[in-house]
């Protein structure tokens, strides 16, 4: 009985070991009641699972054939790593014996069903322990941070403070954990603040957890000023600075410490690689990507599954579809469900849907169960009304996946989405109407799908009702309504949308702006569109190309070439689609020398290489002008062969000034292109 006594006592002494001072650890706890405890934590009154089928399916696991089990082979046993089903019968079995109420029991009890995950039975637990020491809220506190519970962890660590219980490391680094997984900056300075209040020591590890908290809050400066004050910076630690600045926006940064880091030869990891990856990935770094792709070979990891996916990623983000596809194929043993969603992104992102499709049916046949990122990638290569087929197809291995995505709003717009692209808004409609309570995102596929389709009135009318269904519009819907506007004679009901995105706070949205511009400008209200494009203070390209197209469909050659003009003078690049637009502006009203020399510049002055839909732009240009022999030169010169949209263009020249003969020879080129452009494509 002694020797008992001293083992047990041993064991307490071990776990409290990390508790709080020993005034606080003894600190009674009453009966719960709802006024004093936090409303995040489940309450209940009786155990959550059924203890009579418990017992008698997993007693005959146990060492031991009765349900009353002493307190020392208890706590042997909820140390041990049993498997859940046995963990829960020995629940049975503290309860059966009254241990219940014994803290150090209750404590290993939260641990082992944190272990598994189950964070409703810990927090029975919890919430039934007559007396609460630190090393209990530390632990319900890791369960909860470790298992997606960052809310209750948060509530569970105010709660602590409340009655009397100091933090210390341990606990820290739990709730600051789960605080970055809310992205919670108020929330962030404040523990922070509570940790120098304490006189917590910051070691690495609780240094490292205070950078990752701050960088997934957004707080870059806060997290670079946590790198500098460590005194060691381990491998650890880099990796956490560079998951802090790997953002769209920051990716660069994130590149630059990964060089850093080769330069003062600190040790890559697995997790090095996948960070750095993903930064070259956001901003295109081909190149600087196959370097990692060396050093992931040298270093090992090319076996690992999770740096492959990376790496096929990188290489799909990069358009790199060779590169990509290699990777995959040298995983035949190491695939994953992620490795096969990332090749078919691959694929999807480029709009090649028939190889997308073939790779789906490959992944069917190696047995892979796909995911809802699955069907999402797949719904996303739908994009053309040759894909309609393959679409529903789709649809229907969705429906067929046991009803996992039956209220899925992500997969419902997906499939709306889909519908939509492929011309088919019926069907578009019937998913809609099959929603409970579509969201906003919802209802602005749906609309989308019916400006996509030039159904307007139906578009809105979508309008109309989402807003009797008292769901704010945000700007997605704002934009696709007015470019609805803009296809129909309704300027009177923009003008009045026009209003209600003023009132909505989205007068200065430089997004809903762009969509007035151009439907203000598709009416001829070309002094309302200019003054909405003054009204734009930091001007992006697109805004520059708006007003550009809006002068050049309106005839206004001159106009355009000015906002042109000014573009260049406020120093901001022009792309393709730019000059795709003042072509046009020159071709509308006969500007041809002008033409000509933007084509030239092109090139030579904004290193942008001319593109097949520019040289149409040029054909057109000549054509209106009467000079067909140059425009037929032109064809027969440029580094691209003759599409239906070339010889289109060459064919309204020749009806233009009646050159009956050329036409003639352009429309059998014209009928032999469409007879060999026949589409094809897999139909699973």
């Amino acid at each position: 009985m002694l020797q008992r006594v001293k083992k047990e006592a041993s064991m307490e002494a071990l776990v409290s070991s990390f508790c709080a001072p020993a005034a606080a650890q003894a600190l009674p706890w009453p009966s719960p009641t709802l006024s004093q405890q936090s409303s995040s934590i489940p309450r209940r009154i009786a155990l959550p699972f059924d203890q009579s089928s418990l017992a008698s399916s997993a007693e005959q696991t146990l060492t031991s054939r009765t349900d009353i089990l002493d307190r020392e082979s208890i706590s042997l046993l909820l140390q041990k790593n049993v498997p859940p089903l046995e963990g829960k019968f020995i629940h049975v079995c503290v309860v059966r014996s009254g241990l219940d109420s014994d803290t150090f029991v209750a404590n290993l009890l939260i641990s082992m069903y944190g272990r598994y995950g189950l964070v409703e039975e810990a927090c029975y637990v919890f919430d039934h322990m007559p007396h609460r020491t630190m090393v209990s809220w530390s632990a319900m506190i890791s369960v909860c941070s470790k298992h997606s519970q960052s809310h209750t962890a948060l509530s569970l660590y105010k709660e602590m403070i409340q009655w009397g219980f100091q933090p210390n490391n341990v606990v820290f680094v739990s709730v600051l954990t789960a605080c970055g997984n809310l992205a919670s900056l108020d929330d962030a300075r404040l523990l922070h603040s509570d940790l120098v209040e304490y006189g917590i020591y910051v070691e690495e590890v609780l240094g490292t957890s205070l950078l990752n908290m701050y960088g997934k809050c957004g707080d870059l400066e806060a997290a670079r000023r946590m790198f500098n004050s460590m005194p060691v910076h381990d491998t650890i630690s880099w990796n956490a600075l560079i998951s802090a600045y790997d953002t769209e926006e920051c990716s660069r940064e994130a590149g630059e410490l990964f060089e850093i880091m080769q330069e003062r030869n600190i040790m890559l990891d697995k997790s090095t690689f996948i960070n750095c990856l993903t930064a070259y990935a956001n901003v295109c770094q081909i190149i600087r990507g196959r370097h990692v792709h060396r050093l992931i070979v040298e270093h090992g990891l090319d076996f690992d599954t999770e740096v492959m996916n990376a790496l096929i990623h990188l290489y799909a983000m990069c358009g790199a579809l060779h590169d990509a596809q290699s990777v995959f194929d040298t995983m035949e043993m190491l695939r994953d469900v992620v490795s096969w969603n990332s090749i078919i992104s691959a694929y999807a992102q480029q709009g090649k849907f028939v190889e997308v499709f073939a790779i789906f049916q490959e992944m069917q046949d190696a047995n892979v169960k796909p995911t809802r990122i699955t069907f999402l990638n797949l719904l996303s290569a739908c994009i053309s009304s040759e894909a309609l087929s393959v679409g529903k197809n789709i649809h229907k291995c969705i429906y067929m996946s046991e009803g996992r995505y039956g209220n899925d709003m992500l997969v419902a717009t997906a499939l709306i989405n889909m519908y939509g692209n492929c011309g088919s808004p019926e069907d578009a409609r019937e998913i809609f109407n099959q929603i409970a309570r579509p969201d906003v995102v919802c209802w602005n596929a749906m609309i989308a799908c019916y400006v996509r389709q030039h159904q307007g009135e139906r578009a809105l009318d979508m309008f109309d009702k989402m807003q009797n269904e008292c769901l704010h519009p945000d700007e997605a819907t704002f934009t696709s309504i007015l470019s609805a506007c803009a296809d129909m004679e309704v300027l009177p009901k923009g003008m009045l949308i026009h209003r209600y995105a003023v009132n909505y706070g989205f007068d200065s949205n430089i997004g809903i702006l762009h969509a007035l511009i151009h439907m203000y400008g598709n009416y001829g209200k070309l002094d309302e569109a200019q003054t909405l494009f003054d009204c734009i203070k930091a001007k992006e390209f697109l805004s520059w190309n708006v007003m550009i197209t809006v002068y050049a469909q309106q005839g206004h050659g001159k106009k355009a070439i000015g906002v042109y003009e000014k573009m260049l003078q406020d120093n901001v690049k022009p792309n393709e689609v730019t000059f795709v637009s003042l072509f046009s502006a020159c071709s509308h009203a006969g500007l041809i020398n002008e033409g000509y020399y933007y084509f030239v510049s092109m090139s030579e002055v904004h290193n942008l290489t001319p593109l097949l839909e520019h040289y149409v732009c040029l054909i057109d240009l000549l054509g209106r002008a009467g000079r067909l022999d140059e425009a037929e030169d032109l064809i027969c010169d440029m580094p691209y062969k003759a599409t239906p949209a070339v010889w289109c263009a060459m064919l309204g020249a020749c009806k233009l000034h009646g050159d009956i003969n050329r036409a003639k020879c352009v429309a059998h080129m014209l009928s032999k292109l469409n007879q060999q452009d026949e589409p094809s494509y897999v139909v699973l």
